[in-house]
């Protein structure tokens, strides 16, 4: 239980970096903003789209970790099967829980991508510029 948890905090710091770094080296932010005087108006739709084109999503798990989980996850549920006299749950829990940490990573990253894009990044351009930002959708 600690380890996921650990490995989630991980894997944010990971997809905060990652955000950070296209909005920070790409043009994301020059083509998504609008600037009208007083106030700069973030359109979240085209920027997301903007975003999509820029950022290259990390894997969290490497290519030649996923063949080890993909081919021993459902060994090892044929063989606890084989080799127990009882027919018990183990195997099945332990797939799902292989199997669904890759999903909860996706979900993590999303989440950190969804607080940058709509809500710290807005904040930081208000900052920056000293105009109220718009954020339109």
């Amino acid at each position: 239980m600690i380890g996921g948890i650990v490995l989630n905090i991980f894997w944010a710091a990971i997809a905060y970096r990652s955000v950070r770094h296209t909005i920070e080296a790409t043009p994301f932010v020059g083509n998504v903003l609008d600037d009208r005087g007083e106030v700069v108006i973030y359109d979240v739709q085209r920027g997301v789209t903007e975003f999509e084109r820029h950022h290259k999503e990390p894997s969290a798990i490497p290519k030649f970790g996923r063949h080890i989980v993909f081919g021993l996850a459902p060994l090892y549920l044929i063989l606890s099967r084989l080799l127990s006299s009882s027919f018990g749950a183990n195997g099945v829990l332990l797939f799902l829980a292989v199997m669904s940490m890759p999903l909860a990573l996706l979900f993590v990253s999303l989440l950190v991508r969804n607080y940058v894009l709509m809500v710290a990044l807005p904040t930081r351009i208000e900052k920056e510029r000293g105009k109220r930002v718009l954020v339109t959708g």
